[in-house]
């Protein structure tokens, strides 16, 4: 004599069997959102409506693009497009104080200001990604014993709409 309970209902489904099915849709359930989520993500990043520049503004207030392969930019990676100049103006360099930049209608990505000569002068600035409009670049510790130092260049990446 077997013990075996055969628990079913009228259309023949075991409760192991609904248990088993209602975990499988309750999966696909939560999973679903997840995947959307970022799908939406990778499709606004890769958005055709949007152009993205690394520029260089000099001590004089001068802008400009990297050469061919990245040249005379030392502190951002990588470098993106060759016709950012156009976006970003430097308001006031302050004589090597804090600079003020404005971004036009650009979105900043990343940048750093860099001090006297050496790529390792670089000081990455602390302005969160999207912020829009006139930037702070402020002068960085990199002096002897912690001394700040006047800023030479800020190199920027920036992103704007087509």
């Amino acid at each position: 004599m077997s013990h075996e309970r055969k628990d079913t209902d009228e259309s023949g489904v075991s409760r192991r069997q609904a248990l088993k099915r209602m975990a499988a849709v309750g999966g696909a359930v939560w999973v679903a959102p997840a995947l959307q989520t970022i799908n939406m993500a990778h499709a606004k990043a890769g958005s055709p409506a949007e152009v993205c520049f690394s520029v260089k503004i000099g001590a004089g207030g001068t802008c400009e693009a990297p050469g061919p392969s990245g040249q005379g930019f030392h502190c951002i990676v990588p470098i993106t497009g060759t016709d950012g100049c156009a976006n970003v103006s430097a308001v006031s360099t302050n004589g090597g104080q804090d600079w003020v930049i404005d971004l036009g209608s650009c979105r900043f990505i990343e940048g750093a200001v860099k001090s006297g000569g050496g790529s390792t002068s670089c000081c990455p600035l602390s302005i969160a990604a999207g912020t829009t409009g006139v930037i702070t670049a402020p002068r960085c510790a990199t002096g002897p014993h912690g001394q700040l130092q006047d800023i030479s260049e800020v190199e920027l990446t920036i992103c704007c709409d087509s």
